[in-house]
Parts: structure tokens; sequence; C-alpha cells
């Protein structure tokens, strides 16, 4: 997990330069800009700017109070990386969507193997392999389309199973970088 830098801007012209982000980005940090309350509008104008320069980045809006604002801008698994593992990634895509309707399907049933403790919470059932060690978090809509699957569900999933251990590799940060891996796989499955 990277470290936050925070950095105060008085308004949203004292954003600091494209340069001087990167330079205080790394495989170590991501960088939090504090912004006095904004206006809705502005946020997102500050995210839409941030990532159209950084395409290498997420930047989100990542909470707010009464009095402050802040965009996050953390630095995600780089395109050609995700590109040289294509196709590792989406033969991982595609087990992951089979994986959760063969479990959804064996526990509805009642043929699941005494091999997975399950846990139900709001729209998805955690299925853990005792023996492997295997997460796989399946939404109860299976089967899943591509675009429906959940960066972060994703992540957990290669992350736990061996096969995939190269597409794991790629994800440092779950959410972010499954979720670049995610729309990279998409793209190039919609011809994009």
């Amino acid at each position: 997990m990277t470290k936050p830098i925070r950095i105060n801007c008085a308004s949203r012209t004292e954003i600091p330069s494209i340069p001087k982000i990167r330079e205080i980005l790394s495989s170590d940090h991501h960088l939090v800009l504090q912004f006095p309350r904004l206006r809705s509008a502005d946020t997102q104008r500050i995210i839409g700017e941030l990532t159209t320069a950084m395409s290498e980045c997420s930047v989100f809006c990542s909470g707010s109070d009464q009095a402050t604002d802040w965009v996050t801008v953390m630095p995600v698994v780089d395109t050609s990386l995700v590109l040289s593992h294509t196709q590792d990634a989406k033969l991982a895509v595609d087990a992951y969507i089979e994986t959760c309707t063969s479990l959804q399907r064996k526990y509805s049933d009642g043929t699941l193997s005494r091999d997975w403790s399950t846990d139900e919470h709001g729209e998805h059932r955690l299925f853990e392999n005792l023996v492997t060690g295997q997460v796989v978090e399946a939404p109860f809509t299976c089967p899943l389309l591509p675009e429906q699957v959940d960066p972060y569900f994703f992540a957990l999933f290669v992350k736990s199973t061996h096969a995939y251990a190269k597409v794991a590799k790629l994800i440092k940060h779950d959410f972010h970088d499954a979720a670049r891996i995610l729309k990279l796989i998409l793209s190039i499955d919609r011809g994009m």
C-alpha cells in the first residue's frame, strides 16, 4: 500500500503543475490534494483535467468533511505492462466469472464441497476454500458479464488463485489496479 503525501490547495487554481505531481508520485506514494470545500462541478472538473493529463494514474474524489474536499492522484499499473499480460488477464476474468457462477449454483443446489466456507453479506456471498485459500466474492446475480466484474473482488480472486499469479503481480492497489486491468481488457475485447 502506498502512503499519502498531502498538499493543501487554497483554491482549485493552486494545484501543483503536472510535472510537480509526477515528481511527487512514486511506487511508495500517492498524492492527496486538500481543498477548502468545493462545488461538485469544480471537483469533477479537477478530476477530469488531472485524469486527461495523467492517464497513468487513477484520479478520484477521496472524501470530504464540512470544510475540506480531497482529490487523490494514485499511480496505477502501467498500460503496457497490462497489455503484455493480456491473455493471462482475459483468462483470469473468464475464470472469475465461471467460478462465481459455479459456486453460487452449487451452494443453491446443496452440492458445495465442505472445503468451502461461506458468508452471505449484502448482495454477495463470500466463498473461501479452506484447503487452497482461494477467495471468491460472488454476487447473487450470476452469471456476470465482464463489465459487471467488481475490481476489488477480481483482485481478491487472482491474488488467491495460484494459476493467475502473473496477473496478481500486476496488482498493487487492489481496486485501482484491477479496475485498470478490467478496463483495458474490456476495451481490447470491444476492439477500441
